[in-house]
């Protein structure tokens, strides 16, 4: 008769990460139906940045966006945790982190080329 295990820790923890990925690799290519059209490898590495966002950057959007509505009183903090709000956070971050890494590269790029 076979237990029933969860499963080991390294295995949702890669389910977790490739969930926050994907999140932000939407959000990213979201972000780009308004932008001008560009070449599929420039579109390819934005989806890999807004990942690579969306992995460093869900855990603090999160916990800033639950303290935000809890501080407003916008939702009810017994029944929405930090952790529910990960996966919007993760898509937040692949939509926006890569209008900011867009727009500090212009910056740097005016400013150094002078």
């Amino acid at each position: 008769m076979s237990e029933n295990n969860p499963p080991p820790d390294w295995l949702a923890y890669l389910v977790r990460f490739g969930l926050l990925a994907l999140a932000g690799a939407c959000g990213s290519f979201l972000s780009q139906l308004n932008d001008a059209p560009k070449k599929w490898p420039q579109r390819v590495m934005e989806w890999v940045g807004g990942a690579l966002c969306a992995i460093y950057g869900a855990e603090l959007a999160a916990n800033t966006l639950s303290h935000l509505l809890d501080k407003f009183d916008l939702i009810d903090g017994s029944y929405v945790v930090p952790e529910k709000f990960l996966g919007l956070a993760g898509f937040l971050c692949g939509a926006l982190g890569v209008s900011i890494i867009d727009s500090v590269i212009g910056l740097l790029r005016r400013k150094f080329s002078s």
